[in-house]
């Protein structure tokens, strides 16, 4: 919240104290009714409420509406007005103890000329234990962005069901969990980065009769900022068959980089296509790559952070620009100590007739 916005209530608020204060002292009412901005003073954001009634209150203008509904869906919609003196509360929202403690309300104001205002509030309820329900009682909030891709997930069940978890991405993937003494569970899962959402449901059985499930949704962590390869530079020729690029990305992150041929068959590109091993990038946000054994051709090459381990491989960054080289078969030994990169003019100096026949066999199609 900027800090203007934080004046312009703080001035409302006070305002509306100093007319209450003169109305008693001059046994008077105002007539002029206390148009404040539109906010919401409880339940406070991240904070837990006393119980699983939860009452939403606030400032705003006088005759608009305040509706509060759940982003989950699991309390009905209430609705109040506006006061004169710019405040409002709402009827409780209703929660049953077979749902989720980590909630969202929206809230909306809708002033008389129609314009709508809208402020969510994060908020946790106490924790219930019911004898017939999962409840997920630590992990992000339902529809939060994750921050990274490891998500764990905690709750509560009854002691001696099975449960087993469902995402949306892959099924039902994990080993079915039967609760213990304490009467609590945890997963503990990857989540791949990029657009879109991420879901998991939790189902259990007690003594074979259905357990009530629980779930949540949430927004996939973003794509990091994409590598910068600046070695070797775009259109350069490089002599031999290890190329070592560089260039600069996130810190403490790992990169791999993939080098391929354009526009060949299946069994060719296999031949021209191949990936580094994982580097580290230092602290200084710098990293080299070397990939061998490659034959002469005219290559493409992009890099890409990563994150794996022995359960999990994936691309955690948008892909880098894609940079294009020239790579030269290695001249016979004459003594030379040229350097291994090359301007193309020197290169057709003194090995034209090579990479003519280099060109030949690129271009060569079955």
């Amino acid at each position: 919240m900027s800090s203007v916005s934080v004046r312009s209530r703080l001035f409302g608020a006070i305002t509306v104290a100093v007319l209450s204060a003169a109305a008693v002292l001059t046994g008077a009412t105002s007539a002029t009714a206390v148009d404040l901005p539109f906010s919401v003073t409880a339940p406070g954001e991240l904070t837990t409420t006393s119980d699983r009634s939860p009452v939403f209150s606030g400032f705003g203008e006088e005759g608009a509406t305040v509706t509060v509904t759940t982003a989950t869906g699991d309390a009905a919609a209430v609705s109040t007005t506006v006061l004169a003196d710019g405040s409002w509360t709402a009827p409780p929202l209703v929660f049953g103890p077979n749902v989720s403690a980590s909630q969202r309300g929206i809230v909306t104001h809708t002033n008389p000329g129609g314009v709508i205002e809208t402020i969510t509030r994060n908020f946790f309820m106490p924790f219930v234990t019911p004898t017939n329900a999962i409840i997920l009682t630590n992990g992000p909030l339902n529809g939060m962005t994750l921050s990274s891709t490891k998500l764990v997930v905690e709750g509560t069940a009854p002691v001696g069901s099975e449960l087993a978890l469902y995402t949306s991405e892959s099924g039902n993937d994990f080993v079915p969990i039967t609760v213990g003494a304490s009467g609590t569970f945890s997963y503990e899962l990857r989540v791949e980065r990029g657009p879109g959402t991420f879901g998991i449901t939790v189902l259990g059985t007690l003594a074979g009769v259905p357990l009530v499930s629980d779930g949540v949704i949430y927004a996939r962590a973003p794509y990091l900022a994409a590598p910068v390869i600046v070695s070797p530079a775009s259109g350069a020729t490089v002599v031999g068959s290890s190329v070592t690029f560089s260039g600069t990305a996130i810190a403490g992150q790992k990169l791999v980089v993939s080098i391929y041929v354009p526009d060949l068959p299946l069994e060719e590109h296999l031949k021209y296509s191949k990936i580094s091993d994982e580097v580290v990038v230092d602290a200084q946000g710098r990293w080299s790559a070397t990939i061998s054994s490659l034959l002469p051709a005219d290559y493409t090459v992009f890099a890409a952070l990563v994150e794996s381990d022995v359960d999990f491989g994936a691309v955690i960054s948008e892909f880098s620009a894609e940079t294009k080289f020239r790579l030269a078969a290695a001249l016979p030994n004459t003594g030379s100590n040229a350097a291994d990169v090359l301007p193309v003019g020197v290169l057709l100096m003194l090995a034209g007739s090579a990479l003519l026949v280099i060109r030949r066999r690129v271009r060569a199609t079955p």
